[in-house]
């Protein structure tokens, strides 16, 4: 399954683009009519399962920078020493009054276009939290006889991966036995989706999720029964 998201233009709809350069605290970019320093977005994703590797969803953002706000370089800028890599960014969309996640993750890079004459802009490149996961490895205990939720849970917990970043469906199935030793962690995971026929991908709301093989199927109500049993 492919999940891809595009916008354009956010202002006057509802959107918002914010970037948390203090933990917890989202500087706006983007709000609506109100703030416009955003002239658009495009995101896309996708799960992995055994057919198709697991990978980040990507945003690219284009700002408007004719003032040089978002130009590292730029000693005047309110921002000065925070334009980095890592930032993390949020993009949400309010639609009849409910808003939704759209992404979260965290800058790769940075480009500035002082076009003159012309418009100067800025833009930059992120990545879902897969990015933050990609230089982690794991070695597990041993186990015997469990269930692949909890060897997932397991594999998580020794690669230090906060129980807070991820979801796991109730997946009853069971291995004989299952370890993994000095391997990277999306390797790992993607070796497990892989075997059981499941899936996994970062959701909008930064969380990432494996699930089971009937997630994409649950309209069906054998499928509905499988997936509780």
């Amino acid at each position: 399954r492919r999940r891809n998201v595009r916008r354009r233009r956010l202002p006057g709809r509802g959107g918002t683009v914010t970037a948390a350069f203090v933990p917890g605290h989202y500087e706006v970019w983007c709000d609506g009519a109100k703030v416009a320093d955003v002239r658009g977005v495009s995101i896309n994703r996708r799960a992995g399962n055994l057919f198709q590797p697991l990978s980040a969803g990507q945003m690219t953002a284009i700002l408007d920078n004719m003032d040089g706000r978002y130009s590292p370089r730029n000693t005047s800028s309110p921002y000065t020493g925070l334009i980095r890599p890592d930032l993390q960014v949020r993009v949400r969309a309010t639609f009849s009054g409910s808003t939704y996640n759209l992404f979260r993750g965290f800058i790769d890079t940075w480009t500035v276009k002082p076009a003159l004459p012309g418009t100067r802009t800025a833009g930059f490149t992120a990545r879902d939290r897969l990015k933050q996961l990609d230089d982690r490895t794991v070695t597990t205990s041993l186990l015997v006889a469990t269930k692949i939720n909890s060897f997932l849970k397991h594999m998580f917990d020794v690669a230090s991966v906060s129980t807070a970043t991820y979801s796991v469906d109730m997946i009853t199935d069971e291995s004989p036995f299952a370890w993994f030793r000095d391997r990277d962690l999306l390797g790992a995971l993607q070796e497990v989706i892989g075997a059981g026929f499941y899936s996994s991908y970062v959701a909008p709301d930064g969380i990432l999720r494996v699930r089971s093989r009937y997630w994409d199927q649950i309209a069906n109500p054998v499928a509905s029964l499988l997936a509780t049993s």
